[in-house]
């Protein structure tokens, strides 16, 4: 059973990540990170830990910063980014997320 404030690693649909456990209020476990948090990686960088990938469906550019939105299958994120990334719509997509940022919410926590 997994603790509070644990690492544990996650299985999303972007890939594995490690997050640190959170109890979660409903009944199914969820993953999150805030978008800001997100690197985005060229494809010789993939090998980082906590890599995930998607397709970019919207790109809006907000002067000092670019919103992403992604998706893999029917899974959608939002991710933000330097305007220097500049990906484009369509665009296959590799970032990461330092796993101090990743959160998982769990149903149950050994304790809790």
């Amino acid at each position: 059973m997994v603790s509070e404030g644990e690492s544990i690693e996650v299985e999303t649909p972007f890939g594995r990540f490690s997050a640190v456990a959170r109890r979660g209020e409903d009944q199914e476990a969820k993953f999150f990170f805030r978008p800001h948090n997100v690197h985005l990686l060229a494809d010789g960088e993939a090998r980082a830990a906590n890599v995930g990938r998607a397709q970019a469906t919207a790109v809006q550019f907000l002067g000092e910063s670019l919103d992403i939105t992604a998706c893999n299958g029917d899974t959608v994120i939002n991710l933000r980014s330097s305007p220097s990334a500049h990906p484009t719509i369509g665009q296959h997509i590799i970032f990461s997320v330092d796993p101090k940022f990743c959160i998982a919410f769990v149903p149950e926590l050994a304790g809790a």
